[in-house]
């Protein structure tokens, strides 16, 4: 559902500055989902949210600021998921 309405949303925009910020709201969403990391949430939002961040550097033509704390956000998000699912 994510990559299927918000993902294909958000790649239209040539610019990346719609996918920079969608971007960030999905990694803080994924982060914020690690509270129950065993339902996947984390993992769907955070693989969207990398989608979308690199989305923003083609289209920008460098990685923003932004689009670098959407993907740290992201790679955190599933770290800590899976930290969780080993010891949790």
């Amino acid at each position: 559902m994510i990559f299927g309405v918000v993902v294909r949303y958000v790649l239209r925009d040539p610019s990346g500055a719609r996918a920079a910020r969608t971007a960030l709201i999905l990694s803080l969403a994924g982060v914020a989902t690690t509270v129950v990391f065993y339902l996947g949430f984390n993992a769907v939002l955070a693989g969207a949210a990398t989608c979308c961040a690199l989305a923003a550097r083609r289209g920008a033509g460098r990685l923003t600021s932004v689009s670098a704390v959407a993907l740290a956000l992201s790679a955190a998000a599933v770290g800590l998921a899976v930290v969780l699912a080993i010891y949790g």
